[in-house]
């Protein structure tokens, strides 16, 4: 479980690299901010994938990744003018192929 709180910026990110066949990713998350304002970005390979903002319960992105080396970031940025609910993203159960 990553949780990221409180910042104008975090930035998890990592390389995974699979010599398989491509498969199914997937994360749960969970969001708890100022919508319109303050969002969760994630991105497979530095393009955009997925991106949520304000009071969001526990969802499931599931995509299918190629093989070889993939780098999976995800970006919590925040505003700063206005403080709402946690001001937090949270990631859970990271499933790679």
């Amino acid at each position: 479980l990553v949780s990221i709180a409180m910042l104008r910026r975090a930035i998890l990110e990592f390389e995974y690299s699979s010599s398989t066949t491509s498969g199914s990713f997937s994360f749960y998350y969970r969001i708890s901010s100022e919508s319109g304002y303050d969002y969760l970005r994630f991105y497979l390979n530095g393009s955009s994938s997925a991106y949520g903002s304000g009071s969001q319960s526990w969802r499931q992105y599931v995509l299918t990744v190629s093989s070889g080396t993939n780098t999976f970031k995800w970006c919590y940025t925040k505003d700063g003018s206005v403080s709402s609910e946690y001001d937090a993203a949270w990631i859970d159960d990271i499933q790679m192929p």
